[in-house]
C-alpha cells in the first residue's frame, strides 16, 4: 500500500488492482480524489464541531460523501436518484445512492457502512461481508437501459459498491484508551478485510487521519478511539451490468 500525505489531514493508503479498459483509469483517479476529499472534510468538521462524519450510521455519513464528491466533479452530483431494479424475474422501484461525473464519465455508487473493532478478530466480519455483497447486487440490479439514459455526455458508465469501515478501539469509562495503534498495524486490519470480500475489491483506500482527530470520544459507559477509516470500491464498466 503506497501512501501520500493529505496537507493537515492525514495520509491516505491507496491499493489498486483495477484493471485496463473503458474508463479504469478514471476510475482510479475518482476512488483517489473522493477518498482525498472526505479526509480533508472530516478534519473540517472535526475542528468546526469536535465531532467526527463516520463513526455513526449510513445516513449520517452520506451527506459527507455527497460534499466530498461535489468537491471535485464540478458539483455534478444526485443522491437518492431513482431507478428500477431487477431481481431474478421481479421487478421493483429503488433509489441509487449516488450519481457523480468526473472528467466526462458518469459514476454510479451504492454505499454501506460498518466497524471493526481493531482489538477483535482479524478479516471482515459477517456484517461487512454482507453489506458488501448486497452493495454489489444492488449495482448490479439496474437495468443496462437505465444506467445508459443516466450517461452524462459521451464517456462511460461505471458502477461500483462503496463500503465505508470505521476502524475503533474502545475501553471502559474511567479508564484511559488503549495505545493508538501504528499505520503499520492498521494496513494489516486493513487488508485482512480486504482479502475477506466476495467479490474482490479492486481498489481501497485506508484514511490514516491526524493525531487529534483520534481524541477518545466519551460514551456513557465506554469510551472509544478511531484510528483510521477504509473504504472499498470495485470499479466496473456498464458492460458488467445486467439487461433487462
Amino acid at each position: 500500500m503506497n501512501f501520500k500525505t493529505i496537507h493537515s489531514a492525514g495520509s491516505l493508503g491507496i491499493s489498486d488492482s483495477i484493471p485496463d479498459g473503458a474508463g479504469m483509469r478514471i476510475s482510479r483517479d475518482f476512488g483517489t480524489e473522493l477518498a482525498k476529499h472526505f479526509l480533508r472534510y472530516s478534519k473540517s468538521m472535526f475542528e468546526l464541531t469536535g465531532d467526527l462524519p463516520y463513526i455513526y450510521r449510513e445516513r449520517q455519513l452520506a451527506p459527507a460523501i455527497t460534499l466530498a464528491l461535489a468537491k471535485f466533479s464540478g458539483d455534478s452530483v444526485f443522491s437518492e436518484l431513482p431507478t428500477r431494479r431487477r431481481v431474478g424475474r421481479e421487478h421493483s422501484h429503488g433509489w441509487i445512492d449516488f450519481w457523480a461525473t468526473y472528467r466526462r464519465t458518469t459514476f454510479v455508487l451504492e454505499l454501506k457502512h460498518g466497524y471493526s473493532a481493531f482489538r477483535g478478530k482479524a478479516g471482515a466480519q459477517a456484517d461487512l461481508v454482507k453489506k458488501w455483497s448486497d452493495a454489489e447486487s444492488q449495482v448490479r440490479s439496474v437495468s443496462k437501459e437505465r444506467y445508459e439514459e443516466m450517461r452524462f455526455d459521451s464517456g462511460e458508465v461505471v458502477t461500483t459498491p462503496l463500503l465505508v469501515v470505521t476502524h475503533y478501539s474502545a475501553s471502559r469509562a474511567g479508564h484511559d484508551p488503549q495505545s493508538f495503534p501504528s499505520k503499520e498495524q492498521m494496513v494489516d486490519r486493513h487488508a485482512g478485510i480486504s482479502n475477506s470480500l466476495n467479490p474482490v475489491s479492486n481498489c481501497s483506500f485506508l484514511l490514516y487521519p491526524k493525531g487529534h482527530m483520534m481524541r477518545p470520544i466519551g460514551y456513557e459507559q465506554h469510551s472509544e478511539i478511531y484510528p483510521a477509516v477504509s473504504l472499498f470500491m470495485n470499479f466496473s464498466a456498464i458492460s458488467g451490468a445486467e439487461s433487462g
